[in-house]
Order: C-alpha cells, then structure tokens, then sequence
C-alpha cells in the first residue's frame, strides 16, 4: 500500500496529495489496521526517500543513463513536499478520514 500509494502523491491540495482515493479504494476490501493507519504516511515518504537515493546512486554508477534513470526523481520530490506537513498524528487522521471516504 506505502509503495502505490507514495506512486499517485501529486495534488497539493489534498492533505494525501490524491492517495487518499487508493487508500478510499484499498480499505474498502482490506480495512488497514490502526498501526497500518498510523505508520502509512512515513512509509510513503520512506519509498520516496529511497527512490530518490537510489536514483541518484544509480546516475552516479551509470552517468550516460543518468536522464532516463532520474526520470521519476521530481515526482518523488514532488510527493516529500506535500507530504513534508503532516506529522504522525495528522498524518494518520489523514489515512483514516480516506479509509471512512470510500464511495463506490
């Protein structure tokens, strides 16, 4: 979940930057537990972390490939800094509001 969720954070209006739809959708069929909940959004922000690192490893090694291996590196920024606000506590308020707005 951490890792598609971390994937579709790009609206920095909404508190999730638009996960909040696949949490909505996940919990809908597999409620996430409270500590799930709780740890979600530092999940995410650990997957975008390492994809950055990562990425920038591996230009590093491969510096002819450095465009194309970097080609996710802003979203992944992109994503840090909207979510960048939310400490634990609003962080999870934020999940389990998504996981109550499940409309089908």
């Amino acid at each position: 979940m951490a890792i598609a969720a971390s994937h579709v954070v790009a609206d920095a209006i909404l508190p999730l930057g638009g996960a909040e739809h696949l949490i909505a959708g996940y919990a809908s069929v597999t409620p996430l537990s409270a500590l799930e909940a709780r740890l979600l959004v530092g999940l995410m922000r650990a997957r975008q972390s390492a994809l950055i690192l990562i990425n920038y490893w591996r230009s590093h090694l491969f510096p002819a490939d450095a465009q194309y291996i970097k080609k996710n590196v802003a979203r992944a920024e992109h994503g840090l800094s909207i979510l960048r606000p939310l400490d634990v506590a609003s962080g999870e308020a934020a999940v389990l509001a998504a996981m109550s707005s499940f409309q089908p």
